[in-house]
């Protein structure tokens, strides 16, 4: 039985775009992606920064007083952010809420109808990873709605404002297959290249006649995914270190 039959929908939208930050360089590496993408759909985009719960303390070990959510170091930075341009000719709103982070972005994206979220992150490992990685990781493995996760390694491939090649890898799981509307239709609207890869994980009981089998299988697979005019790509070995070779040799976006 196929993996696919059915063509994925050109119907995906955007309205509603949340980008939270933290209002550091490496997490507003991630805003070019945000604009662009709500260039393309006519999105509008919401930013928000999460304060934590905890109260911020002044030079003198005083409480800074505050108002509801306001801080006023982060509204500076919320400030300056809007101020540089980086959102012009792009609808938007900011704010600033006192809260824990997944607990503030799950009320958003309800209370703005979010189609996606868009977050930089830092790419730390390690003991760094399980103390300050993990807000990212919470909001990818909960959120209802598409995450776009920019690392810290991304290179800048919005200089015009488009995604010019879209690597979709698959292992033709479920879980795998609800993101291919969504590389599609930014395909469509960035007229991109799309390149389908899937990555074939073998053993050493494998005979290279098995595997010859299996990757012949594999790209029929993809085929099924799509029109055969677009690039199918199967290759044997870790599907991590493939996949960002793929991405690498590609120069995807």
């Amino acid at each position: 039985m196929s993996a696919a039959t059915t063509k994925p929908s050109l119907s995906i939208q955007f309205k509603n775009i949340l980008f939270t930050t933290d209002l550091s360089p490496c997490s507003e590496s991630a805003l070019p992606y945000a604009r662009a993408i709500a260039r393309l759909y006519g999105s509008t985009v919401h930013i928000v920064h999460v304060v934590g719960p905890e109260p911020l303390i002044g030079p003198l070990g005083v409480p800074y007083p505050q108002v509801e959510d306001q801080n006023p170091v982060a509204q500076r930075a919320m400030d300056k952010l809007i101020q540089s341009g980086a959102l012009k000719g792009v609808l938007h709103t900011q704010t600033i809420k006192r809260g824990v982070v997944w607990n503030v972005v799950s009320e958003l994206v309800t209370d703005f109808k979010v189609d996606l979220i868009v977050l930089g992150t830092h790419g730390y490992s390690g003991l760094k990873h399980l103390v300050l990685g993990s807000v990212a990781e919470q909001i990818f493995r909960r959120a209802a709605c598409p995450v776009l996760t920019v690392g810290p390694g991304a290179h800048d491939g919005l200089a015009h404002g488009k995604l010019n090649t879209i690597v979709y890898a698959t292992n033709f799981s479920p879980a795998s297959r609800q993101a291919l509307p969504y590389a599609l239709s930014l395909a469509h609207a960035n007229r991109s290249k799309l390149m389908l890869f899937h990555a074939v994980q073998y053993g050493e009981s494998f005979v290279k006649v098995q595997l010859d089998a299996i990757v012949q299988i594999a790209k029929h697979e993809l085929m099924n995914l799509m029109p055969e005019s677009l690039e199918v790509i199967v290759k044997c070995g870790p599907a991590a270190d493939l996949i960002l070779g793929i991405a690498t040799d590609s120069n995807a976006d």
